[in-house]
């Protein structure tokens, strides 16, 4: 069983700021290298949420402000307030109904998250303030020998990709004079690169996929790229082509 913790710092603006947490504990979980398990997203305070829902304007900025409005007005007397005075008596109801965390399975090193869920923060104080959120993944990664030759798989990729693209464009005279052609090669060099990015584990559907394969597909579509920018004009023709077939064909749908 493996354990991992980190944090991500947040400064929030105060009354009902909704932050949207996913992509960064996705980060934490992909860095973790546990492939099953649970992680707990917690906010360390009694003024603050951890939730999940769709992160969009129309929800974040009115629909559960004007929720937690009616259900705990901030208008009415509070207990806490007559005895501390700092006018957040509501923000602590509110935090006590909606809850400090957050625990989500992961599966195949990701977190599993519904198509319209994101995990998100919720700022209920009065006022702006700094937050920690602590996030911990506990569960079983690939570990001995498995691990060791994941950690050296990824490690190749990166280095062998970035010495690749490195001398990519400086290696080839064709784009000089041209900056349509060396527009597209770049980014089908940048589209190459993003199948080449190191990481631990490796992404669903490539993590059986040996290192030389990986490299393999990269540099195709790296090589799409660069085509398309030597002959720009093969594309154009090609198009032409298709719709003079269909021009002549009488049973061509308009």
């Amino acid at each position: 069983m493996a354990v991992h913790r980190d944090s991500i710092p947040l400064d929030t603006r105060g009354r009902t700021d909704a932050i949207d947490l996913t992509e960064r504990v996705e980060a934490i979980v992909l860095k973790s290298g546990i492939r099953n398990g649970l992680t707990c997203v917690f906010t360390p305070s009694s003024t603050s949420a951890i939730i999940t829902n769709e992160f969009e304007p129309g929800l974040m900025e009115e629909d559960i402000p004007k929720a937690l409005d009616r259900l705990f007005p901030s208008s009415i007397e509070y207990g806490h307030e007559r005895r501390w005075h700092d006018g957040n008596g509501h923000s602590h109801v509110r935090a006590t109904f909606l809850g400090p965390s957050l625990t989500i399975p992961v599966i195949d090193g990701r977190v599993e998250l519904g198509t319209w869920q994101q995990i998100v923060f919720l700022e209920l104080d009065n006022k702006p303030r700094h937050r920690e959120i602590i996030v911990q993944i506990v569960g079983e990664g690939a570990t001995g020998d498995a691990a060791v030759a994941r950690r050296q798989d990824s490690r190749d990729w990166s280095s062998a990709t970035l010495e690749r693209s490195s001398v990519d464009l400086a290696s080839d005279s064709w784009h000089v004079g041209n900056p349509n052609a060396s527009r597209v090669a770049a980014l089908g060099d940048r589209l190459g690169r993003g199948f080449a990015l190191a990481c631990d584990p490796v992404p669903r559907g490539l993590h059986q996929t040996s290192l030389a394969r990986r490299m393999r597909l990269a540099r195709r579509i790296r090589s799409l790229g660069r085509r398309i920018g030597r002959h720009p004009g093969s594309v154009e023709s090609a198009s032409a082509h298709r719709k003079k077939g269909a021009q002549d064909d009488p049973n061509a749908r308009p």
